[in-house]
């Protein structure tokens, strides 16, 4: 399966280093692109210098060279985006991320290069969360309103809960995804801790996922007992919960 959208946990797991887990992942995700674009949007503004230079620390150690999305006069953005061949949107609070891609129209933008086959697409944390239909199910707190509403870019048609780093989170995360259910019918994917997700731009069609990293998942279903999935692992996902491991 050709990766094109590539959804991370989280930036830092166990104490190890900024992406240290997802080294491989991401250079073969990355295989033969020299420029990213980095997103800093789910920070305060007042990281996102110091945000986009660790992320270039990281990139630049395999040869990829990094660009601030914030570096870039807002009126030529939407223009050198449709350049850009990669595009990764960091982790921190998923509603101020989402906000601000909303003020700059990124949302369609992005979908679009991603979907059209034109642009890779990494996502850790906030980043994760705003690749999915809703924001819905993140766990940061609501700290912004997003002016246009709670809609994702939609490249996973799904939910994600990045919840699940211990027991009392997934105890957690097991409630609050069922009070989820009572109101929506999608799928919801609790991904632990140091996993990832890796998908096709036509996952939309194909429901072909492959799940790789440290940990494995949880995938909740409507009316349904939970799933457990392995890392390493790769499945057909789709809103009946048929699966073919």
């Amino acid at each position: 399966m050709k990766s094109s959208i590539l959804l991370i946990s989280n930036s830092y797991v166990n104490g190890s280093g900024y992406l240290a887990h997802y080294v491989e992942p991401i250079k073969q995700h990355l295989k033969g692109i020299p420029l990213l674009l980095f997103v800093p949007y789910a920070a305060d503004k007042s990281e996102w210098d110091a945000d986009t230079q660790k992320a270039r620390v990281f990139f630049n150690s395999f040869g990829i060279a990094v660009l601030g999305v914030h570096q870039i006069p807002e009126e030529r953005l939407l223009t050198e985006l449709k350049a850009t061949k990669a595009i990764f949107i960091d982790g921190g609070n998923t509603f101020r991320l989402l906000k601000e891609l909303q003020l700059r129209n990124l949302l369609p933008a992005i979908r679009v290069s991603i979907l059209s086959g034109e642009m890779q697409y990494i996502g850790s944390g906030a980043g994760t969360d705003v690749a999915c239909k809703t924001v819905f199910t993140p766990n940061d707190l609501n700290i912004f309103y997003p002016n246009n509403g709670f809609e994702g870019m939609n490249l996973f048609p799904y939910h994600i809960d990045l919840g699940l780093a211990s027991m009392q989170n997934e105890d957690k995360s097991n409630i609050s995804i069922s009070d989820f259910h009572q109101v929506h019918e999608e799928p919801v994917v609790g991904l632990f801790e140091g996993a990832y997700l890796n998908l096709d731009n036509d996952f939309v069609h194909t429901g072909k996922v492959y799940l790789g990293g440290k940990a494995g998942t949880k995938l909740f279903f409507k009316g349904k007992e939970p799933i457990e999935a392995p890392h390493d692992s790769s499945f057909v996902l789709n809103m009946e919960g048929v699966m073919q491991f």
